[in-house]
């Protein structure tokens, strides 16, 4: 079979089957860059000639309702539908969708493009601060084909509150980690320290804890006990 699809290849009149480049953009404005796939690319004034010309069509994710990629019932809709929550509000609608979408992917997706929605899914949710197992049980019910039950128990994030907490609990661990240099610090500090969630005071207190000579010195300035 190999021996006679090189003969069929290498025929004069042989052709390839066509390809449409397609660029997937899920992002907030309009896309400004060019669609010229050889003007993106760096030193192509200099190698033209060795480099393949042709423009991509761009996609773009808020061009679709919600209701307008549940009609395609296809695999690519339920990646573009997870692609688009943004807020709690949207973890909501999820749960509204109807069980005969989930059956049509379930029945005509192939293991291996399921496997592969399940990658690309966890991507999206990591990116979204949803917490590890959560994400880990979601794309094992895709794997097990277990749609029905997708957003049975998912919980509505607030995407914005989860990267705000998060980036307090990284700001407090800075802090913390500045005074321990300096010598122990009381368990009653360390506790206060890690429940503040004011970002402008974890920040008042880093450049303080950078500033002090022992932590006896933070605790008096910044008014700690």
């Amino acid at each position: 079979m190999w021996s006679r699809r090189i003969l069929r290849t290498s025929r004069k009149d042989f052709r390839y089957p066509p390809i449409l480049p397609v660029v997937f953009y899920d992002g907030s404005g309009g896309w400004t860059a060019s669609a010229d796939f050889k003007e993106r690319v760096y030193l192509g004034d200099v190698l033209g000639e060795y480099i393949p010309s042709f423009r991509y069509m761009v996609v773009r994710l808020s061009g679709y309702s919600n209701q307008e990629l549940l009609d395609k019932r296809n695999e690519l809709s339920l990646i573009m539908l997870v692609d688009k929550l943004r807020s709690a509000a949207d973890f909501q609608t999820l749960k509204d969708i109807p069980e005969e979408y989930f059956e049509d992917i379930s029945q005509k997706a192939p293991e291996t493009v399921l496997k592969l929605i399940g990658k690309i899914i966890s991507v999206l949710l990591l990116r979204l601060n949803v917490p590890k197992g959560e994400v880990e049980e979601f794309t094992d019910r895709i794997e097990r084909r277990e749609f029905h039950m997708l957003f049975e128990n998912f919980e509505a994030y607030d995407v914005q509150e989860t990267r705000r907490v998060s980036k307090a609990e990284g700001k407090a661990e800075d802090v913390l980690e500045l005074l321990e240099e300096l010598g122990p610090v009381p368990e009653k500090v360390r506790e206060q320290i890690m429940k503040e969630q004011d970002l402008p005071t974890l920040s008042k207190w880093h450049k303080a804890a950078a500033k002090a000579g022992s932590v006896e010195c933070f605790l008096e300035e910044m008014g700690l006990e």
